[in-house]
């Protein structure tokens, strides 16, 4: 498999078969695990998918409701696909303008910001008297996904955690630091929205310019001082 599949989805598979037979070996199989000692391989998978807002409007013309509205507010919220299929009218703040979360994949509470787009494309859903769940019809949206990217002829390495990713991308290339991003996103450390910091070299010149800058005023202020002594003598 690895002359033709990436190295991270080898090793997803081999974790599955390790788990599977020590599964196995609990339930009173008699035999060893052979896959537990295949060391797996060294992933440096670090590319990020991420769409344009060209291929992003060909896709969105692919899918249908309540799909779209589903990926919009995972486009625009970085929600994950969990997330969202759990999440309730009566999570939703208006006034506020906020979804809560309850628990999140970190199992902690998490806040998501609406937006005005968000908030135009919640008004447009219908709600169900006997289901409070805002996507009660969208559990296989991961599995259709894939025919709405081919039927846009977009790339199949595009998938619906793409939008997340896009999600992230669009903050950080639009200048929010880093923290920010990962507040708002819900990720628990900085070690993945790193991944993002290359999106944005122009702000990390600034940034050091910026030091430069200030430095240059230091140096002017004490060289104007010593004059303004020197004057004075």
């Amino acid at each position: 498999m690895a002359k033709t599949r990436a190295k991270g989805t080898v090793n997803r598979y081999l974790a599955l078969l390790r788990h599977l037979y020590n599964r196995a070996i609990k339930k009173g199989y008699k035999g060893t695990n052979p896959v537990s000692a295949v060391e797996l391989f060294k992933e440096q998978n670090h590319r990020i998918e991420w769409i344009d807002l060209e291929d992003e409007q060909k896709l969105f013309q692919q899918i249908p409701e309540p799909y779209k509205s589903f990926c919009q507010i995972a486009r625009y919220t970085g929600c994950r696909r969990s997330e969202l299929l759990s999440a309730r009218w009566d999570q939703v703040d208006r006034e506020a303008g906020i979804l809560v979360l309850p628990t999140s994949k970190n199992g902690e509470p998490r806040i998501i910001q609406l937006s005005s787009l968000v908030r135009r494309v919640l008004e447009r859903l219908p709600r169900r008297i006997d289901d409070l769940r805002i996507f009660p019809h969208c559990g296989n949206v991961t599995h259709r996904f894939p025919e709405w990217v081919k039927a846009a002829g977009l790339s199949g390495a595009i998938t619906l955690h793409t939008l997340r990713h896009s999600f992230a991308s669009r903050l950080v290339m639009a200048g929010v630091d880093l923290l920010t991003v990962q507040e708002i996103g819900g990720w628990k450390g900085l070690t993945m929205v790193r991944r993002y910091a290359h999106l944005a070299p122009t702000h990390r010149r600034e940034a050091v310019e910026a030091l430069a800058r200030g430095e240059r005023m230091q140096r002017s202020g004490a060289s104007s001082g010593t004059d303004s002594q020197a004057d004075e003598l």
